[in-house]
């Protein structure tokens, strides 16, 4: 019944000052039908008001106005104007308020405050650091990803090496093995040989992947799929399982962790191979080894070419002479045949044959 009464007495108000508002406003058209202030209904207007149009005659008339309706004072600019009604007083009034909306959006778009950056945790970030050094673009994923979730790649300070997760995909089995912490330095056939191969306790493990045991590990292949590619033209890379697999994965992109996949020989038709950029020099092994390979492939294009560069001849082996005692003067009398053969073309030595005739005929 209280509550009965309380709305009885809201609508009973309500309608009250419904009834005085009508009121005011018809008192207020009559007041400036006549030329009147609308609020003391005593004076002539003098103003009129922006916002309503309501027409007062002095300040505190203008005050009382705008606390009795709660009017701001300020004309609608987006309020509806009828064509015929339309000047160019309205069109400067438009145009000013886009310049307004424009300059008010510079402003915010200047005052906003620079985005922060999302920062990984330390551990992560090292982790991205360290796979970079090794040619490795490490991608992750936000917090919540199921492969973020699951990922237990870890890089070791004390040992300076990165233990990633790897998953080894059977297709034909339609298996998923993973392991958790595979060292960079391990060789990839021995990790792999622990899933195909058989051992004591391990037959229920191995039963499925059967077909891979019967193929033989140096028959498999195995793809790493090329990252970033569309789902309708996938590429893979060939991973040599005989290296290491810090080696393997140098210069390639990855999310996460490697997933390996492990596939039959007449499987291999199913995995297109992906063009690996080499431009990067690797590690200090890698280049020397590189440049060995090079030395080591002039010394052979060298001796090809030695033949021809001595006219069409082998090179002949040295031997060990010891020195004869006939040699200086063979040498001397060389010297000296050549000087006087060069005597001879100056003409300032004449033959030997021809000075004994002369000697005869004296």
């Amino acid at each position: 019944e209280e509550e009965e009464e309380e709305e009885e007495e809201s609508a009973l108000g309500a309608e009250e000052a419904l009834t005085k508002a009508e009121a005011l406003v018809a008192a207020s058209a009559a007041a400036a039908a006549a030329g009147l202030c609308a609020v003391c209904m005593e004076q002539p207007h003098k103003y009129c008001c922006p916002g309503c149009g309501c027409r007062t005659c002095s300040l505190p008339c203008s005050k009382q106005h705008k606390a009795n309706t709660g009017c701001t004072g300020q004309r609608d600019r987006l309020g509806y104007v009828p064509l015929q009604g339309f000047d160019d007083k309205q069109l400067l009034s438009d145009y000013r308020l886009l310049e307004e909306v424009r300059r008010v959006d510079d402003v915010a778009r200047r005052c906003r405050p620079i985005a922060p950056k999302p920062q990984l945790p330390p551990h992560l970030a090292g982790l991205v650091y360290q796979a970079g050094r090794r040619r490795v673009r490490l991608l992750l994923m936000p917090p919540g990803m199921h492969r973020r979730i699951t990922n237990t790649t870890r890089y070791d300070l004390k040992a300076r090496k990165i233990s990633w997760r790897v998953e080894w995909a059977f297709p034909s089995a339609g298996i998923h093995y993973t392991d958790n912490s595979v060292s960079e330095e391990c060789i990839l056939t021995e990790v792999l040989a622990r899933h195909v191969l058989s051992a004591p306790g391990t037959a229920a493990k191995a039963f499925p992947l059967r077909g891979y045991a019967e193929a033989g590990l140096s028959q498999l292949k195995v793809f790493l799929r090329k990252e970033r590619t569309p789902a309708n033209a996938p590429a893979y890379y060939a991973i040599d399982t005989s290296r290491s697999l810090g080696s393997q994965l140098a210069g390639k992109t990855l999310v996460e962790f490697p997933v390996m996949i492990v596939a039959l020989p007449e499987e291999e038709k199913d995995f297109p191979l992906a063009f690996v950029n080499r431009s990067k020099p690797g590690s200090g092994a890698e280049r020397a080894q590189q440049q060995q390979q090079q030395q080591q492939q002039q010394q052979e294009e060298g001796a090809v070419l030695a033949p021809h560069a001595n006219g069409g001849k082998l090179p002949q082996p040295e031997t060990n002479q010891q020195p004869d005692a006939t040699a200086g003067q063979h040498t001397a009398q060389a010297q000296g045949d050549s000087q006087q053969q060069q005597q001879q073309q100056q003409g300032d030595v004449k033959p030997p044959q021809a000075m004994m005739q002369k000697k005869e005929g004296e």
